[in-house]
């Protein structure tokens, strides 16, 4: 195991985390904006 093998697995982890963070925000927005699109009766 060298650091370049290290190095380019904490990137694929960072990106990886990075990835999932974005998509939760944006679905958190979209469960918003349908909310204020349909108000619940």
């Amino acid at each position: 195991m060298n650091i370049q093998d290290l190095t380019s697995a904490l990137t694929i982890t960072g990106l990886g985390l990075i990835g999932i963070f974005i998509f939760m925000i944006i679905f958190y927005f979209l469960i918003k904006a349908i909310d204020k699109v349909f108000p619940e009766k």
